[in-house]
């Protein structure tokens, strides 16, 4: 098939949505839309109305919904809850006015976040004080026995690797802890990833500040828009590579200093200059309607929840690696369950596993999308990359054979890896395919 071919400047688009209010980011992202977000409204343009329905059926951090919300209804959907949380600070909030008295539970908020800190530092105090000790390491004084001496000192924490085991009387009690599901103080990322992701101080910032947003805060929307704040802190602060598939091996000097530079941040920091974003980018529109739901793509096609859709927007995962795999620790912050985690990278025990980026499903599962979306007499307008497990032939055969017209833009843009050093960004070829009911 033949298709309109354009050519995105990253850098350029990225400082046009710098000046533009629709957009905010919240958290790194494998598979952000940003720098589409614009070729992504203009075909929606094309496609329906304003004031038309749009759902978002696998949102991932809810950018396109957020950026469409002024002109359209919006359901934004994933099964990831994280996505949720932070389609709901985004999105749904737009439903509301913000009329709580933010300075104040700010300030509610700080006394609940110190009270657990101190509870984890006199818990943990001796191991608290070696963790900082490295911390305080300057850039360039870092030594190979400083390494090694860093690299004994986390073998010590209770993982999967070492089935939970420790010999620190300190250690032991985190495990004991965690394990017995007890949240009168919070110490979950602690124990899941304090001197992988995060130093202890930082660890027990996060889970602090967790503490304090369930203890001060009720309502669900308002409590998303501080979820996200922490979301955003908790990605920023991290010293991987962007996600959390694994953390870093520290096998030499260069790469022991670079995730130092990341353990120096402060979550608190971080947390309240997002907070200040999300409130200020917050506008509350009263003439649209907006939901945000949780479902498996399939389970959503054959509910009411979607009975008034006129378009999906559906931006599929594209490889055979599942993004759970990526992003289990924000499933783990938001969720806050304390679940048991396995192998090396302490992978949730529930992680989601999508059709779409198994082969031998892969078909069937776009086969299921269209006849979803025709079943609800909806249009389609699919994101979908050249280097995905099924081809744009496939696609738009499959969408024929539905009973479905197709119309492809091809877009050129350098699609960021999440790598630290080295090879950062590919340069791929994005398929926009506006798929329309005959």
């Amino acid at each position: 098939m033949n298709a309109t071919v354009k050519k995105v400047h990253n850098k350029a688009r990225r400082q046009e949505l710098r000046n533009d209010d629709s957009y905010i980011h919240i958290m790194k992202y494998m598979g952000s839309k940003r720098e589409l977000l614009p070729d992504i409204k203009k075909a929606i343009q094309q496609m329906v109305p304003k004031n038309s329905t749009i759902l978002d059926i696998f949102a991932g951090t809810a950018s396109v919904g957020a950026y469409l919300k002024k002109d359209y209804n919006i359901i934004s959907n994933d099964i990831q809850n994280y996505s949720q949380i932070i389609a709901k600070s985004l999105i749904e909030s737009s439903s509301i006015e913000l009329t709580e008295d933010i300075h104040h539970t700010i300030f509610m908020l700080e006394k609940e976040y110190l009270k657990n800190k101190e509870k984890l530092i006199k818990l943990f105090s001796k191991t608290y004080d070696d963790s900082n000790f490295f911390v305080d390491i300057k850039k360039g004084e870092w030594t190979d026995k400083l390494r090694e001496d860093y690299l004994q000192f986390t073998s010590k924490f209770p993982s999967p690797s070492n089935k939970f085991k420790t010999s620190q009387k300190e250690l032991t009690l985190l495990k004991d802890l965690y394990f017995s599901k007890d949240k009168s103080t919070y110490l979950q990322t602690v124990f899941l990833f304090s001197e992988t992701y995060f130093s202890l101080e930082q660890a027990m910032d996060i889970d602090s500040v967790r503490y304090a947003i369930d203890m001060v805060i009720e309502d669900e929307v308002l409590k998303s828009v501080f979820l996200s704040a922490l979301i955003y802190a908790y990605s920023y602060c991290s010293s991987g590579t962007g996600h959390f598939a694994m953390f870093r091996d520290l096998k030499d000097l260069s790469s022991i200093e670079d995730t130092f530079i990341y353990r120096k941040k402060r979550v608190w920091e971080y947390f309240l200059k997002k907070l200040d974003q999300i409130i200020e980018y917050h506008q509350y529109i009263p003439d649209k309607t907006y939901k945000t739901v949780s479902y498996d793509f399939s389970e959503l096609l054959n509910s009411s929840e979607i009975k008034d859709t006129d378009l999906i927007y559906a931006d599929p995962p594209y490889s055979f690696v599942h993004y759970s795999r990526f992003y289990h620790a924000i499933e783990s912050l938001v969720k806050y369950d304390y679940d048991i985690p396995s192998f090396k990278g302490r992978y949730r025990s529930d992680r989601h596993q999508s059709p779409f980026c198994q082969k031998t499903n892969v078909t069937d599962a776009f086969r299921s999308l269209f006849e979803g979306a025709k079943k609800n007499n909806s249009h389609v307008l699919l994101s979908y990359s050249d280097t995905g497990m099924i081809s744009l032939g496939e696609i738009t055969t499959l969408l024929k054979e539905i009973g479905f017209k197709s119309k492809v833009e091809q877009i050129q843009y350098d699609h960021s890896t999440l790598g630290r050093k080295g090879h950062k960004n590919n340069t791929i070829n994005e398929y926009l395919i506006q798929a329309t009911l005959n």
